[in-house]
C-alpha cells in the first residue's frame, strides 16, 4: 500500500548547463556531477565532477535561459594536494560563505567495479581491490574575487571589505597514499572520529557499502555541518557538526564546537533509512537531499531538519525524528540513471521566487545537449 504522505515535488522547468570538454580522456563532466552551489545573485554556478580534482564555474547567459561560459579551476593550484597529479578529489560538497568557496571530499574508500568485459576471475579479483586516494580527504576553502560584475574567480589572496586577508587553507591530510594505512592517519577529520563508537568501525568500509562517506556541507558563521551518506545506523543518517580555526598562512585546524570543548557533535536524523547526498541551509532549517546508501537508484527525497541552522538556539547532539525532521517531497529518479547528487537554491535575476536546482550523476539520455551540455531540473520548493 502506498504511503499517502508521499508526493513528488513539482518540476517547473529545466535549465541547460553548457559544460566544456574534460581534461584528457575522461568521461564528459556532465556524466559525473556531484554537487552544485549558486551565488546569491543567481548569476554564477559552481559545480564539481567527482571524477576530477577541479571546480567548474558557469555564468548565466544574457537571455537567462542557460548557464554557460565554462571556466575550470584546478584545486591543486590553490591547495596542496598529496595525491598523484591525475588523481581525483571526489568532491561531494561545495559551499559559499564570507568570501570563500568551501570544498569537501568524500573521505571514503572506493571498491573497484567489475567491467563488462571481465571474465569471472577478473571480476572477482576486481571486487577485492579497494582504493584509498589521499585527495579524497580534502576539506578546504579558496578565496573568491570578483573578476567582473557577473562572476567571481578563485584566487590565492583576497581582501575583505574591512581590510582583512583571505587565503586558501585546508585541514591536514597525511602523507602519500601508500602511507595511509590506519584510519587515524588519513585526515584531521577521520583522525577525530576513528575511535568513535558510532563511526570508527566504518572508516575501513568502502563508500556505497555503508562505509564512512561525506556528501554535503553547510558553512555558517562559526559552525560547519557535513552530511554522511554512510553509515546509516538503524535507519538514522548523520550530520557531523565541527568548527575550524585558521593558523599560519591560512592553514585550518579543527577547533572546539561550542563551550563544552568537544571537537565534533553528532546529529542523528531519521530519514526513512536513506543517507545524505547534499545539504543546504534554508533560513533556520537545513534541507537534506537523501538517497540510498548502497548502489541503488532510489528513492530520493528532500527533508528539512527543523532549526538545524539556528544561530540563536543551536541544536544539541542527539537523535532527531518526528516533528524535528520534516518530509518535504520526493524527487524523480531513473532506472540506472538520473541519480540526484547536488542541489542549491537558485533565484534567477528576473525572478522573485527561489527554486530548487538539482543536478544528476549519470544523466539520462534525454538530458544531454550537444557534446558536453546537460539539463538540470528546477523544482518548486513548498513552504518547509
Amino acid at each position: 500500500m502506498s504511503n499517502p504522505r508521499r508526493h513528488t515535488l513539482s518540476r517547473i522547468g529545466q535549465i541547460a548547463l553548457e559544460l566544456g570538454a574534460p581534461d584528457g580522456d575522461g568521461d564528459p563532466l556532465r556524466e559525473h556531477l556531484s554537487c552544485v552551489v549558486a551565488s546569491p545573485d543567481g548569476r554564477t554556478l559552481w559545480l564539481t565532477s567527482d571524477e576530477t580534482a577541479t571546480v567548474e564555474r558557469l555564468r548565466l547567459s544574457a537571455e537567462g535561459a542557460s548557464f554557460a561560459d565554462h571556466a575550470r579551476f584546478s584545486l591543486r593550484d590553490h591547495l596542496a594536494l598529496p595525491g598523484a597529479q591525475d588523481e581525483e578529489a571526489d568532491i561531494e560538497g561545495l559551499a559559499l560563505r564570507d568570501g570563500y568557496l568551501w570544498a569537501v571530499g568524500s573521505h571514503s574508500l572506493a571498491r573497484w567495479r567489475p567491467k563488462k568485459a571481465d571474465d569471472d576471475a577478473a571480476a572477482l579479483a576486481r571486487l577485492t581491490e579497494v582504493r584509498l586516494g589521499a585527495n579524497r580527504f580534502l576539506f578546504g576553502r579558496i578565496p573568491l574575487e570578483n573578476a567582473d560584475p557577473d562572476a567571481s574567480t578563485l584566487v590565492d589572496k583576497a581582501r575583505t571589505p574591512d581590510g582583512g586577508k583571505l587565503r586558501p587553507g585546508r585541514l591536514p591530510i597525511a602523507g602519500k597514499p601508500k602511507q595511509l594505512k590506519a584510519a587515524a592517519a588519513r585526515s584531521a577529520l577521520t583522525a577525530a572520529v576513528c575511535n568513535d563508537a558510532h563511526f570508527g568501525r566504518f572508516l575501513d568500509v568502502p563508500a556505497k557499502e555503508n562505509g564512512f562517506d561525506i556528501e554535503g556541507i553547510v558553512v555558517l558563521d562559526d559552525r560547519i555541518f557535513v552530511g554522511l551518506r554512510g553509515p546509516v545506523l538503524r535507519g538514522h543518517a548523520t550530520i557531523l557538526e565541527i568548527a575550524v580555526a585558521e593558523g599560519k598562512r591560512g592553514a585550518l585546524a579543527l577547533a572546539a564546537v561550542g563551550e563544552d570543548g568537544t571537537i565534533y557533535r553528532k546529529h542523528f536524523l531519521k530519514l526513512d533509512g536513506l543517507g545524505i547526498r547534499s545539504l543546504m541551509a534554508h533560513g533556520d532549517d537545513i534541507l537534506i537531499l537523501a538517497g540510498p546508501t548502497m548502489d541503488l537508484d532510489g528513492p530520493v527525497r528532500i527533508y528539512a531538519w527543523r532549526r538545524g541552522a539556528s544561530s540563536s538556539a543551536p541544536r544539541a547532539a542527539g537523535v532527531y525524528r518526528g516533528e524535528d525532521v520534516g518530509y518535504v517531497g520526493d524527487l524523480p529518479f531513473g532506472d540506472g540513471d538520473d541519480h540526484a547528487e547536488g542541489m542549491t537554491l537558485l533565484r534567477l535575476p528576473r525572478s522573485t521566487v527561489a527554486n530548487l536546482l538539482v543536478v544528476y550523476d549519470g544523466p539520462a539520455q534525454a538530458r544531454l545537449r550537444g557534446d558536453h551540455g546537460v539539463l538540470a531540473d528546477l523544482f518548486a520548493l513548498p513552504g518547509v
